[in-house]
């Protein structure tokens, strides 16, 4: 009897253990991971995000987040293509920068900032970034930060007392911004500004030859070239632009006689805001004021003679679409209305009046934009 007892106390001790020992697994979020040699692994970035989340945010959103990273290579550096599903909201971001770890860095931020509002406070304590081969990518705090000391190595010989060992050099590599707390209120999905501000340059030299085709301007529907040519400051963009219209016949109603031609040249400026700039879809609304010439000269008549022709100034409002193909070279279409400032009626010798613009003018226009 005393062996049962035994036998029996035995197997409860085994079975107790065994249900201890089933310690429930650590939630994962659903992760698609794609990055090229020597980036930061999956279970790198895992960890940053994980020492950015609190415990209890991490344990109810896991289960639901779907992410999907993709990191390439490109001419200057790598770019991140990073897209985010929790609780039925979705977000894009894509993000390029010089170094591999810093685009890892910024989108395991951009997650924490969708799982736990309160992940800033808790970005200057996460885990160095590490690349593939183990090593850590030391960066230095911004200004007014306590500079977090570098990664153990092996100890030199210590020089006999009294004198005190040489501290170890402080490793420097590029700074990073400092992370302000979200404030309240703010989209969760939405990605910290300071991630896109670092990647973006600030200022953008663009070039952009146009197909305009024109309507009101002239006696009949006209297409011709225009080239815009300015500076884009973050949102907004300031240009400087040419445009024409070949010659066009003027018709006499009476007897289908070629009375004249009229041609048209005009100079611009203007301006618009970019209402996506870190988006490779954008769409800016437009205005702009242009300056040219209403001119021709008549033909079949007695005296072939040169007419005066008319001034032209005139106010457009209009709307640009555009969409980034490649870095720097962008395709775009634009539609735009203006409002005539002068009266610009045109005249031939000998026969009087025989076009005069009405009160508004159409455009549309397609073509490429190139930045540097």
């Amino acid at each position: 009897m005393r062996f049962v007892w035994v036998a029996a106390g035995l197997i409860w001790i085994a079975s107790a253990g065994l249900v201890r020992g089933q310690q429930p697994r650590a939630q994962e979020p659903a992760l698609t991971w794609q990055a090229p040699e020597g980036c930061p692994t999956r279970e790198v970035w895992l960890s940053l995000l994980r020492s950015r989340v609190d415990e209890a945010a991490w344990n109810e959103a896991a289960p639901k987040l779907r992410a999907a990273v993709r990191i390439d290579t490109t001419d200057t550096g790598y770019a991140l293509q990073l897209d985010t599903e929790l609780d039925g909201a979705t977000g894009q971001r894509r993000i390029e920068a010089a170094s591999c770890a810093e685009l890892v860095d910024a989108s395991a931020l951009i997650v924490a900032f969708a799982i736990d509002p309160e992940a800033a406070s808790r970005a200057a304590s996460s885990a160095p970034i590490v690349a593939s081969d183990g090593a850590p990518a030391v960066v230095t705090p911004v200004e007014g930060e306590p500079v977090a000391p570098a990664p153990a190595e092996a100890a030199p010989p210590q020089p006999p007392p009294p004198e005190p060992a040489p501290p170890e050099a402080a490793q420097v590599k590029r700074p990073v911004p400092r992370v302000e707390p979200r404030p309240k209120g703010v989209d969760r999905e939405r990605a910290p500004e300071h991630a896109r501000a670092v990647l973006r340059p600030r200022a953008q030299l663009f070039v952009r030859p146009l197909a305009m085709l024109d309507t009101g301007t002239l006696p009949t529907l006209g297409v011709g070239p225009s080239l815009a040519v300015g500076l884009r400051i973050r949102r907004i963009s300031l240009e400087l632009g040419v445009s024409y219209l070949p010659a066009q016949l003027i018709i006499e109603a009476t007897d289908d006689r070629i009375i004249g031609e009229l041609r048209w040249l005009a100079g611009s400026a203007g301006a618009c805001y970019s209402l996506f700039p870190d988006q490779r879809l954008d769409a800016a609304p437009c205005v702009r004021m242009e300056l040219g010439r209403l001119w021709g000269r008549g033909r079949n008549l007695e005296a072939d003679m040169v007419s005066a022709g008319a001034t032209w100034l005139a106010l457009l409002a209009g709307a640009q679409v555009s969409y980034e193909l490649l870095r720097g070279l962008a395709v775009g279409l634009e539609v735009a209305a203006g409002l005539p400032l002068l009266a610009s009626a045109f005249r031939v010798d000998a026969v009087g009046e025989v076009h005069e613009t009405p009160s508004v003018v159409g455009r549309l226009s397609a073509g490429v934009t190139l930045s540097f």
